[in-house]
């Protein structure tokens, strides 16, 4: 089997495991995830790849794509986009020492550690209400990364 169905069928088993993860938390935000009592979120690893520069994630061509941004340097305000209510998917990749803070206001933040020499891409799966979000990404000027809002 090629790498590449293989990194695919690892982001099914993953989303599978994130959805039950996420479900078991319903009551609360897990960890990493704030926003007080709104949505739930959930942060999870999905690979760590050896490189000096951020992957960019796959679209998933069953979801919706609502935001993406390609490899880009430091903090930025990356756009605004409207969610249905229900569950959203932000895969994030990033490279660098420090944490990339996502704040999806008005819904809440997820903080990221990110890594010098290794990329680190995450799949969070977080209960979005219905309506329009502003994305921001708050990081040093030596993390790279790259953002994918699905739904």
């Amino acid at each position: 089997m090629s790498g590449h169905l293989i990194h695919r069928h690892r982001h099914r088993a993953v989303a599978a495991g994130i959805a039950v993860l996420a479900s078991a938390t319903a009551g609360g935000c897990a960890a990493g995830a704030s926003g007080g009592a709104g949505p739930t979120g959930y942060a999870a690893p999905t690979s760590t790849a050896r490189a000096g520069a951020v992957t960019e994630p796959t679209p998933n061509l069953d979801l919706k794509t609502l935001l993406q941004q390609p490899a880009t340097a430091g903090s930025a305000e990356v756009g605004s986009f409207v969610a249905a209510s229900g569950q959203v998917w932000i895969d994030f990749s990033c490279v660098g020492n420090g944490t990339a803070k996502l704040s999806y206001q008005p819904v809440g933040s997820l903080d990221i550690p990110c890594a010098d020499g290794a990329v680190n891409a995450t799949r969070n799966q977080v209960a979005f209400p219905a309506g329009q979000v502003t994305l921001k990404v708050q990081t040093s000027d030596t993390v790279q990364w790259s953002i994918l809002i699905q739904q």
